[in-house]
């Protein structure tokens, strides 16, 4: 079931946020088949505190991001002042 969830994303939730209420041993083996398949794929990767630092500023500047939603500590990491 898709439901609107917690996200500081502004993006359509329903779109992103599933439920974990319904998830099944069965719906599980079904991610991670499809997470080995990525990691195949070499569709994985790795990101740095810093990368990850310039994506959510990049997020918020873009506005596609509340920064209101994010915790203090990540607002303070991000030296971003909501």
């Amino acid at each position: 079931m898709a439901t609107e969830g917690i996200t500081a994303l502004k993006t359509p939730k329903e779109d992103i946020h599933f439920d974990m209420i319904e998830l099944t041993y069965k719906k599980l083996g079904v991610i991670a088949y499809h997470i080995v398949e990525k990691f195949k794929e070499k569709k994985v990767f790795r990101y740095t505190r810093t990368k990850l630092k310039d994506i959510l500023k990049n997020a918020n500047n873009e506005k596609k991001l509340d920064i209101n939603e994010l915790s203090e500590d990540i607002k303070n990491i991000l030296c971003i002042n909501g």
